[in-house]
């Protein structure tokens, strides 16, 4: 796969614009999110995204797939796009990557959003679920 794609970008001449990073540092990964004109995530199979959540903690502003779980996690934050639908997807990275006044708007929006997930708040909600399961009201 790697080998197909490196042929590709050798074929467009885009050797310079794009890197394959591999294994990145919790901080790399961070600044990343943070220095990024945008994130795209063109996902059509999550659970959840974790990348969204974290992108937009970050403040990155978000154009993700409208399949699976990403419309719930990003909500009303992010530009949504068809991943189906290619001209659909470039329409959308394109508004987005050249509306400056959209970009710092759902960046503001992204930060906001991403202050309703947490890690203590998804842990008390799985023992809500469990407890519930096992036909318990235990506090």
């Amino acid at each position: 796969y790697y080998a197909g794609l490196q042929k590709i970008i050798a074929e467009r001449g885009m050797q310079n614009n794009i890197h394959f990073l591999g294994s990145v540092t919790h901080e790399e990964l961070a600044s990343l999110y943070r220095q990024c004109r945008l994130f795209v995530f063109p996902s059509l199979v999550e659970s959840f995204g974790n990348p969204l959540v974290e992108a937009m903690a970050s403040g990155a502003p978000v154009a993700t797939s409208n399949a699976a779980a990403m419309p719930e996690v990003a909500g009303s934050v992010a530009l949504l796009f068809d991943p189906d639908n290619i001209d659909h997807m470039t329409d959308s990275l394109g508004r987005l990557y050249e509306d400056d006044e959209l970009r710092q708007t759902l960046s503001k929006l992204a930060l906001q959003r991403a202050s309703k997930f947490s890690w203590s708040r998804t842990a008390k909600a799985t023992i809500e679920i469990f407890k519930a399961a096992a036909g318990r009201d235990v506090k």
